[in-house]
């Protein structure tokens, strides 16, 4: 397969994890979550933006993470990744 179209589908599936993700979270945990890894700003930053503690932030991130590999697992079996 063209490395050109296997990324670009790689791509899609990274968005339509992230949207599933986000419709598995609140808001304000999606925030975080987006905030401090996808966008990789720094925690301080993002616990003042947010509301919330650095430590409560690595928890949120952790927690997100391993959902994350969940989603992007079930597209591997399924072969969609």
């Amino acid at each position: 397969r063209d490395r050109s179209v296997s990324r670009g589908l790689g791509d899609v599936y990274k968005r339509q994890a992230l949207k599933e993700l986000k419709a598995e979270l609140s808001p304000e945990v999606y925030e975080a979550f987006y905030l401090s890894t996808i966008q990789n700003r720094p925690i301080q930053e993002v616990a003042s933006v947010v509301g919330k503690t650095p430590n409560n932030l690595y928890n949120i991130r952790s927690r997100c993470l391993e959902k994350l590999r969940a989603i992007i697992n079930r597209y591997r079996e399924n072969g969609l990744e």
